[in-house]
């Protein structure tokens, strides 16, 4: 006889399918094309913080552009430009965490391991970011 999942068996194994999805290129990324050609990269929390930092400098001693490390090359980008970036990933990121967060809260609430089980995770999500350089 096959053993039966429990619901919380259920929920656990779909807990665990939004934590992948979450963590997956398919979300953690954006697309920077440059001369034609498109690369995707991401910024850990750790990055971005980093770079908040190198373009805060940048702007107290009154650069107006400075050089970042994205999508595995050196760019040089006006100081304006790279903050707005910044900012742009960051909301990015926050958006997607409040989606993973909502389809957890929703499995929780599941009462059937079918409805579980049909339950889409991958839906909600913002359109990923995509910068021309």
């Amino acid at each position: 006889l096959p053993i039966e999942r429990s619901l919380e068996q259920a929920k656990a194994e779909k807990l665990e399918q939004i934590d992948k999805y979450n963590n997956s290129s398919t979300i953690n990324g954006f697309d920077v094309v440059k001369d034609g050609v498109t690369i995707t990269d991401w910024l850990t929390p750790d990055k971005r913080s980093n770079y908040r930092n190198s373009i805060d400098a940048a702007k107290l001693v009154g650069l107006t552009s400075l050089s970042l490390y994205v999508g595995g090359m050196a760019v040089t980008l006006p100081t304006q430009t790279a903050e707005l970036m910044l900012a742009q990933v960051q909301l990015y990121a926050d958006q997607c965490f409040m989606v993973t967060e909502t389809h957890k809260a929703n499995v929780e609430a599941l009462d059937t391991i079918e409805a579980v089980d049909g339950y889409d995770n991958t839906q909600g999500y913002p359109t990923r970011l995509t910068f021309t350089l």
